[in-house]
């Protein structure tokens, strides 16, 4: 393999190595040698019945000290198919260095106080084409070099940071206020509000004695410690905890992963390179 761009893209090119004793028999049946070499991860993974090509046959004649006498080409090697990525690797190469510099800024930033990032080590971006949904780049920090992969790999796979995950498709997160975009979708929808319902949101939110988290800005200094009441509209401008943990209990939990399940939320993507797949709470 030749990689034009060291160290970039590597979580979604993939690696290449040999077939493993489990592998064996699935590889047989497709024709494979015994020494082939075929995808291990990434798009080598997901395309290898693309890539792959069909091997050339020579037939060696030796004499009794086993000189090559006659060498006769029985069929010539069929090279595999090429495969176009829809990845602008110019914005794939600014999402890995912005990932890693955003990385570095937290934890400059944080004046080793955990809680305000001093254990930042990983990050993920992913960018798409909303019109074609086109998948533009899959960024995960901290990332690997192919061109030193074999070489590298011992230290790689020991390295707590774990290098080797791609944390864009295979790590799972909460979403945090991404999430209220759709509450409030849901909850418009469902008709618990309306566009002009007010909540209150008081700072902390007290409706269950046994769980009463706050709103960010109750801890976030300044006299104004809490939104007040404010409507949907308001409350997306602000971010607003409170109000939508009182939309998310007004709209139910099953209401809730319906609409959920609709903006796939814990769903596969079906994506080629392979994917954890998200969970939804229950009752």
């Amino acid at each position: 393999r030749e990689y034009l761009y060291d160290g970039y893209a590597s979580h979604i090119l993939g690696t290449v190595g040999p077939i493993y004793t489990e592998e064996w028999e699935y590889y047989n049946e497709l024709g494979y040698q015994m020494n082939a070499i075929v995808g291990k991860s990434g798009c080598e993974a997901a395309f290898e019945n693309y890539l792959h090509g069909t091997d050339g046959k020579i037939r060696i004649k030796e004499d009794k000290n086993g000189n090559v006498i006659e060498t006769q080409v029985l069929s010539q090697p069929i090279a595999g198919n090429d495969v176009y990525l829809t990845i602008d690797i110019n914005l794939q190469i600014a999402a890995e260095d912005g990932l890693a510099e955003n990385v570095a800024d937290v934890v400059e930033r944080s004046q080793g106080l955990v809680e305000n990032g001093a254990e930042c080590r990983s990050g993920a971006a992913v960018a798409m084409n909303p019109n074609t949904f086109e998948v533009l780049a899959i960024a995960s920090y901290p990332t690997y070099d192919l061109t030193s992969y074999n070489a590298d790999y011992n230290l790689l796979a020991q390295d707590p940071k774990q290098p080797l995950l791609n944390r864009a498709l295979s790590g799972l997160y909460a979403p945090g206020s991404t999430f209220k975009p759709g509450m409030a979708a849901a909850a418009l929808m469902e008709g618990v509000i309306t566009s002009s319902t007010l909540l209150e949101c008081a700072g902390t939110y007290t409706y269950y004695q046994s769980y009463q988290p706050d709103c960010w800005i109750y801890n976030s200094g300044g006299a104004v410690r809490s939104h007040g009441f404010l409507g949907a509209t308001e409350a997306l401008r602000v971010s607003c905890n409170c109000y939508f943990y009182e939309a998310g209990r007004l709209l139910g939990i099953n209401n809730m992963n319906n609409y959920c399940r609709l903006f796939g939320l814990g769903e596969s993507t079906g994506i080629e390179l392979g994917e954890s797949i998200g969970s939804l709470a229950g009752p």
